[in-house]
Formats: structure tokens, sequence, C-alpha cells
């Protein structure tokens, strides 16, 4: 599939923002278990200022011919994730659509869990997660930020501790009638959370599609009490 043609404005009209975020899915979805579209084209926001996507990548490196030879510079690891090795194939590719693009601070960021690109003029940010805990990171990526921010500040207030990348650590041992909660008075487990239903029934919330997530409707949804840190 062609890439299409953007303005490489820092926003652009949500039809625009859903034809890069198609044609990027289409790109990588063969190097891909799972590929997802968040951000605020998942939000269906008028305006969004680029497109995110949540990737599960097949593991091992693509099939011979797939791919050429790496620059070392790109990244130092070993690549293991047949969609990393794609993609640095693809941005040391003139003819390619893919492209490097700085972080706010100008410097390029190309990692095996993040990475900010252009395809075409359009604006891309990929994050990698393991099946066990897309969930999660399909959650936060989604937004918005004030939305999030209630959201983690809620598990903390409920005595856990939640991680974008990962899954949420339960209380489940110690001494449980100790304030406050502290790591040397507790015992955690890692409630790992492959799906966005489960981080919402941690939570205690009900789902909330995600047009509606924001900060206030966070408030709005949040329990009183909460979960109990015993109840898992």
């Amino acid at each position: 599939m062609p890439a299409p043609i953007f303005s490489g404005k820092s926003a652009m009209p949500l039809f625009v923002g859903l034809e890069l975020a198609r044609a990027v899915h289409f790109d990588l979805s063969p190097y891909c278990h799972r590929v997802a579209i968040a951000g605020s084209v998942r939000r269906c926001r008028p305006i969004v200022g680029d497109v995110e996507l949540v990737c599960v990548p097949k593991p091992g490196r693509p099939t011979q011919g797939q791919v050429g030879m790496f620059d070392a510079e790109l990244h130092a690891e070993p690549v293991d994730d047949q969609l990393t090795a794609y993609l640095r194939d693809r941005v040391r590719d003139p003819t390619s659509p893919w492209a490097l693009r700085p972080n706010a601070k100008g410097v390029p960021t190309f990692g095996v869990v993040n990475k900010y690109l252009y395809y075409g003029d359009g604006p891309v940010d990929i994050f990698t997660a393991h099946a066990s805990t897309f969930g999660m990171l399909f959650f936060v990526r989604t937004g918005d930020a004030d939305w999030v921010v209630h959201a983690m500040a809620e598990f903390k207030r409920q005595g856990r501790r939640a991680h974008p990348y990962g899954g949420v650590e339960v209380p489940v041992d110690g001494d449980v009638g100790a304030e406050p909660l502290s790591p040397s008075r507790w015992a955690w487990a890692e409630v790992l959370c492959p799906t966005e239903e489960t981080v919402f029934e941690l939570l205690g919330w009900p789902f909330v599609e995600p047009e509606d997530r924001t900060g206030d409707k966070a408030l709005d949804v949040r329990s009183p009490a909460g979960p109990s840190p015993r109840s898992i």
C-alpha cells in the first residue's frame, strides 16, 4: 500500500489521522501478533497530533529477504522481534515511507519499546507490549492524559502500584493493618493485564468507551472506597 501524503503539520483532522493509522496498521501487521490503534485517533478527537499504535511483535527475525543489514548506530542491543528488525531496515531506505523522528529534545527515539517515526509526513508513535501486558499499555496510550493521571492515582490510593508497560502490583501478605503501606511490610504480587477489561476490573471502574475517557469522567466513575488491597 502506498504511503498517504500528509501536510507534515503538528495537527491533522481525524479522517487524515485515521487514514494514516490504517496505512501503518496494514504495513506493520505481517510482523506482529497484534497491532492496535490508540491515542486521539482511537478516542475520535476531531483534531489529532499524531498516530499511536500498540503492537505485540512476532519473535525472531523476519524471514530471509524481507530485511537487509542493520546499522549498529540505530540500536546497539540484539534485535529479537520482527517489528524492530523490519523498521530498522525501513528507516535506512530513502525510498521507504518510514523515517526517524526526533523527540522533544531533538534526539531520535528508536528502541525496542518506543519508536518515534514518520510514515510519509505523518508522525507515528509505536509502542511495544507483551501479550500479557497489552491491556495496560493500550489503556495508557489511549489516554487522554488527565484520564490516565487519575487512573494511576486511583491505583496508588488503593495501595497498589501500576506500571504503564506491565501489570499491577497488589499487596498479598504481611501486616495488613500497617499504615502507611510500604514494601517493607508487604509482599507484592503482580497481576498481569492482557486486556483493558482487566485494568478496569482492577480499578473497580466500569468499562468506559475511549471517546468518553477524560479527567472529569475518571472522577465520575471513581469508587469512594475502591477494592480492598486483600481482594486479589
